[in-house]
């Protein structure tokens, strides 16, 4: 049992159901798999019912089985890289095992664990991607709302309906530093701003870039420019 072994089409098993039905739910099981949908799993069940229902000899059975590996790695060879990498991590050392089967579930069984842990990465894979693209809508998003008083990991989490944590892991990942600090890095870069462009008071100054709290305004400004706001402003 290997990816590259042919298997024409008079060896797929035509004992009680037709050759097409076979492959028209392989089709659709690696098509959902590929989409990360979970309705795989129906098919996959459908699969097996059918397998068992045509009363196939073991080497159909086994046939069976190759043209759906074949099916999957054809599928899998026009995702990028990543997913192929997934791919092979999981199955490589599967296809050993499937040649020991006793029983049509012990073979059911084994490649069940096979096709669930490929779908978790799947999914895994399939929500970096999707969550890495919005990283910098949500950066975007920050830049033109840092004045906003409630702008927290929770809200951006609830607006762009990604998991806090999650969240909190694509700022370190994908930008280099941490939600907050990229908040309070917009928010005194523009108090500075504002101090060198303007006349307003710094107490206005801090509410006007989002600190309600003088108190915490003049804490963060310190911690980053080195000095109080109002030793900043003398200096200028």
């Amino acid at each position: 049992l290997g990816l590259n072994r042919i298997i024409p089409c008079g060896e797929v098993p035509n004992s009680t159901n037709d050759v097409y039905e076979f492959l028209k739910t392989i089709s659709l099981l690696v098509q959902a798999m590929r989409l990360s949908d979970d309705v795989w799993e129906k098919h996959f069940d459908r699969l097996f019912e059918q397998i068992r229902e045509s009363m196939l000899s073991r080497q159909e059975i086994m046939n069976t089985v190759q043209l759906l590996f074949q099916h999957y790695n054809r599928e899998f060879a026009e995702l990028p890289r990543e997913y192929q990498e997934q791919w092979a991590a999981v199955f490589t050392p599967l296809l050993p095992r499937l040649e020991g089967w006793e029983t049509l579930d012990d073979l059911r069984m084994l490649c069940w664990e096979g096709f669930r842990e490929l779908a978790e990465q799947m999914q895994t894979l399939h929500c970096s991607r999707k969550h890495r693209s919005h990283i910098l809508e949500i950066r975007k998003y920050i830049e033109q709302n840092y004045n906003n008083p409630e702008l927290s990991l929770n809200y951006l989490s609830d607006l762009f309906d990604i998991n806090p944590k999650y969240l909190s892991k694509l700022f370190k990942d994908e930008i280099g530093e941490k939600f907050v600090d990229l908040l309070i890095s917009h928010r005194i870069e523009k108090a500075k701003q504002l101090m060198l462009e303007t006349d307003k008071a710094i107490q206005e100054i801090s509410e006007e870039v989002g600190y309600t709290n003088y108190n915490s305004f003049n804490r963060a400004f310190k911690n980053v420019v080195g000095v109080a706001p109002s030793d900043y402003r003398k200096a200028i």
